[in-house]
């Protein structure tokens, strides 16, 4: 099969979107059956293959345009586009939409990517194949969409290979504490700061909380400044237990399994997550993870998790105090999100790119 896959999310550091095109391309890489042409902005980020060849373009933006400026780079028996919108392409075409937070909570994006959306909406819906990434994206596609269940498919996401058969050594440690100033006994959040992750509430259940407890544990807060995210900084500083709560700014993909293992327990009170990447990967690594009872959590969580109500201050500071004092030997099995790997992620694309 050739396909013809939109690599232009890959960056240097890929997060998020970026990290899910470049893991699928790795497995590309490594199963060596499909010839891949990959259109990115830097070839030095894709994933090396026999069978992958970069595709230099100017500019990410070329998907906006009304016609099909695709061809020009060769017949494909399909074009996959990792990231909503997709080129306009007389072929057959794949698109991943990862949720429907512009829809559910428009206000918790920039008014410009949702306009976007919108206006490209009717692009997206005649895609011959719809992937999504757990079974409460799907039915949300489906009833904003109003897309026929067929047309859309779940494709699970998965955990890098750097979390397999981890082993805390002195040297990360060392690395944490002294160029992340992580300490010795910590509660974790990961992801990009900013509304939608419910940090506000997440620092004032954690403030209430101390002010009741009686020892030094810390909350770490790893990830980049994202979209509207003064108010959450400023939440924290003027916090009772402001010297308490921690953020590191960007943190680095190699040093994550240490900064996971390291922590008491993972806290992910999200207010909408279309699957909840560090869920898996904390639970990979066999820490426990409080995170929200509504949207894609509880699917990937399943029974293990303490769920809170996202909304309710109250019900995250007893969640805080229920998962510091749980017992953590039911969360050591590293396993327990097996079926969540990579290459299972990889396997059910091929078999979208198949259906058409």
């Amino acid at each position: 099969m050739k396909v013809l896959f939109d690599g232009t999310c890959i960056t240097e550091n890929p997060a998020g979107i970026g990290n899910y095109a470049y893991q699928l391309l790795k497995e590309f890489a490594r199963d060596n059956q499909h010839e891949v042409g990959v259109l990115c902005l830097d070839p030095r980020y894709v994933p090396q293959g026999e069978k992958i060849t970069p595709i230099k373009v100017y500019s990410k933006y070329g998907k906006f345009l009304p016609f099909d400026v695709l061809k020009k780079f060769g017949k494909y028996d399909v074009y996959h586009q990792p990231d909503y919108i997709p080129h306009k392409f007389h072929g057959k075409t794949v698109i991943t939409v990862h949720d429907m937070s512009h829809k559910v909570y428009p206000e918790y994006h920039p008014w410009k990517r949702v306009a976007v959306r919108n206006i490209f909406e009717k692009r997206m819906k005649n895609a011959d194949v719809i992937m999504t990434v757990s079974e409460s994206s799907k039915r949300e596609i489906e009833k904003y969409w109003k897309v026929l269940p067929e047309k859309i498919h779940v494709t699970y996401l998965g955990t890098d290979d750097k979390y397999d058969d981890y082993s805390f050594c002195s040297k990360d440690n060392y690395e944490l504490a002294n160029n992340w100033n992580i300490p010795d006994n910590y509660i974790l959040f990961v992801g990009t700061i900013e509304p939608r992750k419910n940090l506000q509430r997440l620092i004032k259940a954690f403030d209430m909380y101390k002010s009741l407890a009686n020892n030094n544990l810390k909350l770490v807060l790893a990830g980049d400044k994202g979209w509207l995210s003064e108010d959450i900084y400023n939440e924290a500083s003027k916090a009772r237990c402001s010297k308490d709560i921690i953020f590191t700014g960007y943190f680095p993909e190699h040093l994550k399994p240490a900064l996971y293992a390291k922590a008491k327990a993972l806290v992910y009170p999200s207010l909408y997550e279309g699957f909840g990447l560090p869920i898996l990967e904390a639970l990979t690594m066999g820490i426990p993870v409080l995170t929200s009872n509504i949207s894609s959590m509880p699917e990937i969580t399943g029974d293990i998790g303490i769920y809170v109500d996202p909304i309710s201050i109250e019900s995250i500071e007893n969640g805080i105090k229920n998962i510091t004092e749980c017992d953590v030997d039911k969360y050591r099995l590293k396993g327990v999100a097996m079926k969540f790997k990579w290459v299972n992620c990889y396997k059910k694309t091929i078999e979208c790119f198949e259906l058409i």
